[in-house]
């Protein structure tokens, strides 16, 4: 697993190392240009509206958040809406299940993958399925749920063997583009050029002074609409889901664990909360704490430190919570999107839809 400090001096940043790797990066642009190209013949037309999330960066860029907060939306709107996602890392990955319906979850986060459990948890009496073959997955939804009007595909920006109606494609304000070049030379999975296909872009913000100026003027020249979205940690949960008011957490001695795709900026956002936070343990993405020895620093440093809290994110307590001795002092903090241009983001999407009913 490629470290975070590897990530910020070379794929982040132009380095000696990203310079040697740049013929790479040019031949995986090449053969990501013609795999776009010839996996879109013969794609599967589901027969209901379909909404892909995704990214064409390496790490985390606001994907789930925004298909919760567009899930609601539309629900609100009075449409019947289901989503897709992938179960990276769970149990069903390879083989496509509805993990939740309109009443219940209906298996474990070490099953559905801790993003998709996540998901299902927040969008309450809204049917979340798992599965790489994103087409058996919304077969299955629509299978079980023949009313569904709108599928949303979190992270499907790359999976084009479903035709899409609107594709969404998301960025950190953090990370941007990262050095402009791609794997194994850079921070893109695939060439700017990919968002061309793309409809509606939308920067995510994890800190509402970040500048996104040069990264919008960048974006603007390849076509697209393009809105802008806050993340807001309102509030804390407990391992059972409890609320906790955040007051309450900037009182206590705490740590801060993650196992996310850029902790950095995790780290600025807490602090910008006046948490006390007296470490960070920084593990790789989707890390799973499957082991007491993957804990085992953690639950040491705790001891002999006097902490009173762990503060994590949501996917990650619920792998932490695992883990009995450290339970009671787990408190997630639950992120929110906010976007600065909602209504116009909504506008945009609503009319799209309108415009396949009409035709």
């Amino acid at each position: 697993m490629i470290s975070h400090r590897f990530i910020n001096r070379h794929l982040l940043k132009r380095s000696g190392l990203s310079y040697l790797l740049s013929p790479l990066s040019f031949l995986n642009a090449f053969m990501q240009t013609w795999r776009r190209k010839l996996i879109r013949i013969g794609a599967f037309q589901a027969p209901c509206f379909v909404i892909s999330i995704g990214n064409i960066t390496s790490g985390g860029s606001g994907k789930t958040p925004l298909t919760i907060h567009l899930a609601k939306a539309l629900t609100g709107k009075g449409f019947k809406v289901a989503v897709s996602h992938r179960g990276y890392k769970g149990g069903f990955e390879h083989s496509p299940h509805l993990i939740s319906d309109e009443d219940s979850l209906l298996y474990p986060a070490s099953l559905c993958g801790d993003e998709a459990y996540l998901i299902a948890s927040r969008l309450k009496g809204i049917p979340v399925a798992v599965g790489r073959d994103r087409k058996a997955a919304i077969s299955l939804i629509l299978g079980s749920h023949p009313d569904t009007q709108i599928v949303i595909m979190d992270d499907g920006f790359q999976h084009l063997k479903v035709r899409r109606n609107i594709d969404i494609a998301c960025f950190d304000a953090d990370t941007g583009i990262g050095n402009g070049l791609l794997i194994p030379a850079g921070y893109l999975r695939e060439p700017l050029s990919a968002l061309r296909d793309a409809q509606i872009i939308v920067i995510n913000r994890k800190h509402p002074d970040a500048d996104i100026s040069a990264l919008n003027s960048h974006l603007r020249l390849l076509g697209g609409d393009i809105y802008t979205c806050d993340y807001r940690i309102t509030m804390g949960r407990d391992f059972e889901g409890n609320p906790i008011p955040l007051e309450l957490i900037k009182n206590k001695r705490c740590i801060l664990v993650s196992g996310i795709a850029n902790p950095d900026s995790l780290t600025k956002s807490v602090h910008s909360l006046g948490i006390d936070i007296r470490e960070h343990f920084a593990f790789p993405d989707h890390y799973s704490y499957s082991g007491q020895s993957s804990v085992s620093d953690i639950i040491t440093y705790c001891k002999d430190n006097s902490i009173e809290r762990i503060v994590c994110t949501e996917k990650d307590i619920m792998k932490l919570s695992r883990h009995q001795d450290i339970q009671a002092l787990l408190t997630a903090l639950v992120l929110d999107l906010a976007c600065d241009d909602d209504a116009a983001l909504m506008e945009d999407i609503m009319k799209r839809i309108e415009n396949v009913r009409v035709s």
